[in-house]
């Protein structure tokens, strides 16, 4: 798993992203497999946060991109959370 981790560039924020940026996650497409926690060097539990359609608030997500890129439903992605109806847990 490590030589994903290195593939995908790395546990480092991705310095491009414009601040405020998160995590955020499509129920609809989640078929709650788990690998995007398995893949999180930082430990948080993505899936608890994707099954239920939810911006990934926690403090400690470095916004690595690991999640987004192993997900095979194209679940998860990175942008600003919605402002209007926002889900956050």
């Amino acid at each position: 798993m490590s030589r994903l981790i290195d593939w995908l560039g790395g546990a480092e924020p991705d310095p491009r992203l414009a601040e405020g940026q998160r995590v955020n996650a499509d129920a609809d497409r989640c078929i709650q497999c788990g690998i995007c926690g398995y893949n999180c060097p930082v430990g948080i539990q993505v899936r608890d946060y994707a099954r239920q359609g939810l911006t990934v608030t926690d403090t400690a997500c470095i916004l690595c991109g690991n999640c987004v890129a192993v997900c095979p439903r194209g679940t998860l992605s990175i942008g600003l959370p919605e402002v209007s109806g926002e889900k956050m847990l």
